[in-house]
């Protein structure tokens, strides 16, 4: 699970600790690996803080992004402050698929003529 997908009092200080940790694993081999951050999305004016900390601060290339929080995506205006940050910093947003709410899969993709894992192949796609 990432830190993304817990609650904020959890994900503000644990994306801090896992970008700390990151950080020093690009440290070591900087000529083999770059690093986009974890933030806490589930509040974006901290994550807002955390992604210029992690670029300005840890050498961060970007921010990487699971697809949803808490049933809602990224177009949400809630999540602005994120996307602000990093159209200031000038650095990219990378979305890794994820999966979908519940109600979505049921919606477009669920059905009894296959099992629940081509269902989440489906969704995924």
């Amino acid at each position: 699970m990432s830190p993304q997908n817990l609650p904020p009092d959890i994900s503000v200080p644990l994306s801090r600790k896992a970008n700390d940790e990151l950080a020093k694993v690009v440290a070591s081999h900087p000529d083999r690996f770059s690093a986009f951050a974890v933030l806490p999305v589930g509040s974006p004016e901290d994550a807002a803080q955390e992604l210029k900390r992690a670029v300005e601060k840890l050498g961060f290339k970007g921010v990487l992004l699971k697809g949803n929080y808490d049933n809602n995506y990224f177009d949400d205006p809630f999540f602005f402050p994120i996307f602000e940050m990093a159209e200031k910093l000038d650095v990219p947003v990378y979305f890794h698929p994820s999966f979908i709410p519940e109600a979505v899969t049921q919606q477009y993709f669920a059905s009894d003529q296959w099992s629940d894992v081509v269902t989440g192949v489906f969704a995924l796609s």
